[in-house]
């Protein structure tokens, strides 16, 4: 549903900066990279995910109390097994 996605590096503050004696002004000394997964969207795809996404915490708790009474392949007795045909369905 994207037009496009891109990794950014995010810049964060070290959790501890060196304190020299003169600052070196290297930003790799005061910064670490978080890569993060930009997406944009077209106009009309726009709202649907907005919709979506302020929806998410709903759906989680739905698809939850659906999906956890009924998480096995009543095919297969031992639960591991089950529980991974489930998955792999």
């Amino acid at each position: 549903m994207c037009q496009k996605a891109q990794f950014l590096n995010l810049p964060l503050e070290q959790p501890t900066v060196p304190k020299p004696l003169k600052c070196d002004a290297l930003d790799y000394t005061h910064f670490q990279r978080k890569p993060v997964l930009r997406f944009q969207f077209t106009k009309d795809q726009a709202e649907i995910i907005r919709n979506f996404i302020l929806n998410l915490d709903n759906q989680a708790s739905e698809f939850d109390i659906q999906e956890k009474q009924s998480f096995q392949d009543q095919r297969f007795t031992e639960s591991i097994t089950s529980r991974n045909a489930y998955l792999n369905h």
